[in-house]
């Protein structure tokens, strides 16, 4: 049986980490917030801006950017997304971190592998069951251990996770047009 040997690299060796901004929302803020309650079951963004923030440092080193991936600093299951063109110049807030990927890590790819079984796993691992509620640090992050195929083929795997979760996407959308027509049908049927 023949094995690729694939190198493994630290996470802090392939991306920048930080932990989103803890600027609380403010009347006069212009800064739109993306806060946890945003997300779609952590697989998708619904990102309708309801709380903004002033303009300051922290805010500018939580301003997300296109290729940036994040990963919810807390809950049971941290998914990573992979931020899209247009959550440029979003703030996001401390219950994220910010993953900024160096030139050998494709960031699809780093999404990718984080969403895997494999990932998910160390992840899991990560999380401090002391707390009330499952929380990733930052210091154990540093350490995920990601393996790293070509470029290439980051490449490749990262387009078929993003075409995956768009076809969840998709099937979801389906499932709920069927159910409100089932249930039209069905009101239809016994009201006239």
């Amino acid at each position: 049986m023949y094995y690729k040997i694939i190198k493994l690299a630290k996470l802090h060796e392939l991306a920048s980490i930080s932990l989103g901004t803890l600027a609380r929302p403010t009347a006069t803020g212009f800064i739109p917030l993306l806060q946890p309650n945003n997300l779609a079951d952590f697989r998708g963004f619904l990102f309708q801006p309801e709380n903004f923030v002033d303009e300051c440092l922290a805010v500018e080193r939580a301003t997300l950017q296109p290729g940036d991936v994040i990963l919810p600093a807390k809950g049971p299951q941290p998914r990573p997304l992979l931020v899209p063109e247009d959550c440029a110049g979003v703030a996001a807030s401390s219950g994220f971190f910010i993953l900024r990927c160096r030139p050998e890590l494709h960031p699809a790819y780093l999404v990718a592998y984080l969403a895997h079984p494999w990932g998910q796993q160390q992840l899991r691992e990560l999380l401090n069951p002391s707390t009330t509620v499952a929380a990733l640090n930052k210091s154990a992050l540093l350490g995920v251990e990601v393996p790293l195929p070509a470029l290439a083929m980051q490449q490749r795997l990262g387009r078929l996770h993003q075409a995956w979760l768009r076809e969840q996407e998709l099937a979801q959308a389906l499932l709920t047009r069927k159910e409100d027509f089932y249930q039209q049908a069905f009101a239809h049927a016994l009201i006239g």
